[in-house]
């Protein structure tokens, strides 16, 4: 007897040192730190009495990191706050999170109408129902004969007239300007989709007002039926306003559908309704032959849709709003583009879609007040369909990423002053320096006595001007100056030895990795209206023409193209109304092009 209990403790012995061994030989998954959850209710009781969760997870990842995960129940979260994971999961592994959660408000699929009253069991019942590009519908609309390709603008030309007159009438009047921007931007949309518009008080129009707010209202707010599906046999009020919300949505799509499939006849296509049913008829002349042909099913082209048409009316008009609100609240921006457009569109016409690169500040405001006021602040969470990762950190299949868009648009590592309403900053374009999986290296700054000083100048003069700013970060890099061609001494930033505490760059250089490939991308930009009289190589502008006043002209309005983006000239440098300039080691001027002489010496040396 007891020699088998010492051979069975021997066995126990060596499966505990393999089991031990194994362990050591493979790594261990690193999954994202995690709120306290308790069972079955999960993290909730950290969330409860918050109803902007987008602001409550803004100020967890000061605890918990720019990625770190949560429980909804029995739901596994995970919440992404920095900008480089989003790009992971929407950009570089966007098939890997392509997967939508399905809930009791928001059943992901085909589960239509209402009055259908079909279900989709789980998520997979929706993978092998065709999907329709709503980009690919509009790109078919506008190769219609029938359809002018300008038909957007003349819509939202034709909308904004129209408001315009309204408000002509009620100026002296207090006016609520939501339902006049919902009327402008829904009668946009219906005219894409059905080809019909409402004037106000249209009890139709009344009626789809108040079913897309309904449903927004019910689908974008956290329910305790999605965590906990059990609870849906019990009364409750918000999924009862959907369901009438949903019953009146298919009553006005089943009115358009039927109309326009009577009228279905010519090969014209006026609206994307109508391309719908050809697609929907070419598909079922195409596969006629085969034994199982996929089925693009009529209620497969109304939820298409009502797709389009609820997420173009929202988004569209919430941003309205919120760009209406700021310039009420900043006139200065708003006698800022009306003067951009003066000069730039004129009064004789209506500002088109081809004028956005002469409105670069006109663009800038409207950047600004969807980076300030995102539409969405919590992205629609994504369903991951495999085991993958998120920049170090392990994702299992089935977790739940919600991007909060609020964080990456408020990050004061990424912002200058990001609560700030600022759109003359340049923020046309945007240079990053990806430091991950790279340690931080400790070397010291010893600057020689001299430079020093001018170094504390020049740092000083960026403070004033808000180039830079204090900082305490992980990351510095020490400050060197460059002797330039003409004698002056240039401030740059060594990036070869990073370190924490030195002032923080809030304007890029050109100093950085790739810096002059960003530079060069935005200067083109910027000055493309410019292009038939300016050459741009990174920060050097020449600007020729001839005759001295047409020179005069054309440099006031590059430098009005600078100013409106929030770039700035040196004065030093400039040189106006000569005939020969050095450009590039050459010499311009009187139609030649000459090697500088010094660099020619230098080759033959």
């Amino acid at each position: 007897m007891v020699p088998l209990l010492g051979a069975l403790l021997l066995v126990l012995a060596l499966l505990s040192f393999w089991r031990l061994a194994k362990g050591k030989a493979e790594p261990r998954p690193k999954y994202p730190r995690s709120l306290p959850s308790l069972p079955i209710i999960g993290s909730l009781l950290h969330l409860s009495g918050n109803p902007q969760l987008h602001l409550l997870f803004h100020s967890l990842q000061k605890k918990y990191g720019s990625l770190y995960s949560l429980k909804m129940g029995s739901h596994y979260m995970v919440v992404v706050s920095h900008y480089l994971h989003a790009k992971e999961v929407l950009l570089k592994k966007g098939k890997t999170f392509a997967g939508r959660p399905h809930t009791v408000s928001n059943p992901h699929g085909p589960v239509p109408l209402a009055a259908r009253e079909r279900k989709a069991a789980k998520p997979s019942d929706c993978v092998d129902t065709p999907r329709l590009n709503p980009l690919s519908l509009l790109a078919r609309l506008w190769c219609s004969p029938d359809v002018s390709p300008s038909l957007p603008c003349l819509l939202v030309c034709r909308e904004a007239a129209s408001m315009c007159e309204t408000l002509s009438t009620l100026q002296d009047t207090l006016l609520d300007m939501a339902p006049e921007l919902n009327r402008a931007v829904t009668n946009v949309v219906c005219s894409l989709c059905f080809s019909s518009s409402y004037r106000r008080g249209d009890p139709t129009f009344e009626a789809m007002l108040q079913y897309n707010q309904g449903i927004v209202d019910t689908v974008a707010q956290a329910s305790l039926v999605d965590i906990f599906p059990c609870l849906q046999v019990f009364p409750n009020k918000d999924l009862a306003l959907l369901k009438r919300c949903v019953e009146v949505r298919d009553q006005l799509l089943q009115k358009q559908f039927k109309e326009h499939k009577e009228a279905l006849g010519s090969d014209s296509a006026n609206d994307l309704m109508d391309v719908l049913l050809r697609t929907q008829l070419n598909m079922e002349n195409n596969n006629s032959r085969l034994a199982q042909p996929p089925e693009l099913t009529d209620d497969h082209l109304l939820m298409t849709v009502g797709d389009i048409f609820g997420a173009g009316v929202e988004t569209t008009s919430t941003a309205l709003k919120w760009a209406v609100l700021y310039l009420l609240h900043y006139p200065e921006v708003q006698k800022t583009i009306q003067e951009e457009l003066d000069q730039k569109i004129g009064f004789e016409r209506h500002p088109q879609l081809s004028d956005r690169q002469q409105l670069p500040y006109l663009e800038a405001t409207i950047s600004e007040v969807l980076r300030i006021r995102p539409v969405s602040p919590l992205l629609i969470p994504h369903v991951a369909l495999t085991d993958t990762s998120i920049g170090e950190y392990t994702i299992p299949k089935g977790a739940q990423v919600i991007i909060n868009l609020w964080s990456l648009h408020h990050d004061e590592k990424e912002w200058d002053k990001p609560a700030e309403f600022n759109p003359g900053q340049t923020h046309l374009t945007y240079h990053a320096i990806e430091t991950e999986q790279v340690t931080e290296v400790d070397t010291p700054h010893l600057p020689a006595k001299e430079p020093g000083e001018v170094v504390k100048q020049e740092l000083q003069a960026m403070l004033e001007l808000g180039v830079t700013e204090e900082s305490h970060r992980e990351w510095r890099s020490p400050g060197m100056l460059a002797v330039k061609l003409d004698g002056t001494s240039q401030f740059c930033i060594s990036f070869s030895h990073a370190q924490s505490g030195q002032p923080a760059r809030v304007v890029m250089r050109c100093g950085p990795h790739r810096a002059p490939a960003t530079i060069q991308q935005l200067m083109d930009w910027v000055l493309r209206p410019q292009a038939q009289y300016t050459i741009v190589y990174l920060d050097d502008v020449v600007i020729y023409c001839h005759g001295g006043e047409i020179l005069l002209n054309n440099v006031v309005a590059t430098l009005r193209y600078l100013e409106d983006t929030g770039l700035m000239a040196n004065p030093a440098k400039d040189k106006i109304g000569k005939e020969k300039t050095t450009y590039l080691g050459y010499t311009l001027g009187k139609g030649q092009v000459q090697p500088l002489v010094n660099q020619v010496q230098t080759l033959k040396a």
